[in-house]
């Protein structure tokens, strides 16, 4: 047996957008991260976001025994400005949270690829992701980025298969 494999348990896949899905082991679900108060403008507008972000993503990391972050990669369509800025931040900060945690930078997958693992159509719509998510992983995801988040964590498993020690089978069950 390979030393060094890590569990199911230790995998966290995140869609990070103005609701961030989250699937892991231990949770499955969205996060909101919102502008919970008025920043020294020093500090720019989206500090408190930005810090509650950083604080909340390390401490769950930390707290779960974290080895790897699967998150999307950021697209550039026709968001705003203030879209853009936020979901930069997002790919960022998990870059940052990362090295905060002394685990591996995460792995960014191109919206497409994850599309056509789950749909086998690189432009797949919403409501088709969660149609795929509900039959292929018989989960019922609450939207569109609880779902690809799913997508994301079992996209991990198949791509890092000889990482993964999936012998275990003392995880808590979601």
């Amino acid at each position: 047996m390979k030393k060094n494999l890590i569990k199911k348990s230790n995998i966290l896949a995140l869609d990070m957008a103005e609701k961030t899905g989250v699937f892991s082991m231990q949770y499955k679900g969205c996060w909101h991260f919102p502008q919970t108060g008025k920043a020294p403008r020093k500090f720019g507008t989206n500090y408190q976001r930005e810090t509650y972000f950083i604080n909340f993503i390390s401490e769950f990391i930390k707290a779960n025994d974290i080895k790897l972050v699967i998150a999307e990669d950021l697209l550039w369509l026709d968001k705003s400005y203030k879209a853009n800025e936020q979901l930069s931040f997002y790919h960022w900060g998990l870059v940052y949270v990362c090295q905060l945690c002394n685990i591996p930078a995460p792995i960014f997958v191109k919206p497409k690829e994850l599309k056509y693992y789950a749909t086998r159509k690189p432009f797949a719509t919403k409501e088709e992701m969660i149609d795929a998510c509900k039959r292929r992983w018989h989960t019922n995801p609450i939207d569109d980025n609880e779902a690809d988040a799913t997508h994301l964590y079992y996209w991990g498993l198949h791509r890092f298969q000889d990482m993964i020690d999936f012998t275990n089978t003392n995880t808590k069950s979601v």
